[in-house]
C-alpha cells in the first residue's frame, strides 16, 4: 500500500510504492520506489538521517499534487536533498542528469552508503537539438557525494522511459 514519507533536511513529501519497513533497525541503505513528485528509486541511509515520518496514504486529505513544471528528458537523473525539494524555479541544480546506467549507480551509491565513503559521478548534459553530436558528447562535470552523511538521494527515471 503506498504511503507517505518525509526526510529531515527536505521539504518534500514522497509517494512510497513500496513497503516501508522498520527503518530503526535496518542495517544498511533501504531502496524504496517512489512515484511523486518524481518517479524513480530512493536511496534511504537511515544512519544519516535525522528523522524521517512515515504516513499512511490512506486518510490524508489529498487534493492531488500541484504539477511543479519539471519535465525530465529521457536519462537518468539524480535528485539529493534540498532546502526547496525539487523545484525547477528555486533550486534546479538540485537535479543532475547522469552520465552512468542508473543501475550501476544504484549499486555504487548504496555501497558508498553502507561504508560511509564518498562517491564521485559524472555529470551529462541535456542534448541540444540545435548543437552538434561533438558539443553534446563534451563533458559537463561531476558532483561528490559524502555517503557517510547524506540520508538520501533519487535516482529518478522519466516517466516515459521508465
Amino acid at each position: 500500500m503506498p504511503s507517505l514519507l518525509r526526510i529531515d533536511g527536505d521539504p518534500t513529501t514522497w509517494r512510497v510504492t513500496s513497503t516501508i519497513g522498520q527503518l530503526s533497525s535496518s542495517s544498511g541503505p533501504v531502496a524504496l520506489d517512489v512515484d511523486e513528485p518524481l518517479k524513480g528509486v530512493l536511496l534511504l541511509s537511515p544512519r544519516a538521517m535525522g528523522s524521517a515520518v512515515k504516513l499512511p496514504l490512506q486518510g490524508m486529505d489529498d487534493h492531488g499534487h500541484a504539477p511543479n513544471g519539471l519535465v525530465l528528458p529521457q536519462q537518468a537523473w539524480l535528485y539529493v536533498p534540498s532546502t526547496t525539494g525539487p523545484d525547477p524555479f528555486s533550486n534546479p541544480q538540485r537535479l543532475y542528469l547522469v552520465a552512468k546506467n542508473i543501475v550501476g549507480l544504484h549499486k555504487e551509491i548504496t555501497a558508498a552508503m553502507s561504508q560511509g565513503s564518498f562517491v564521485t559521478i559524472d555529470l551529462a548534459k541535456v542534448a541540444d537539438p540545435n548543437a552538434d553530436a561533438a558539443s553534446n558528447a563534451e563533458p559537463y562535470g561531476s558532483i561528490v557525494l559524502n555517503c557517510g552523511v547524506l540520508p538520501f538521494v533519487v535516482l529518478c527515471i522519466n516517466p516515459a522511459t521508465g
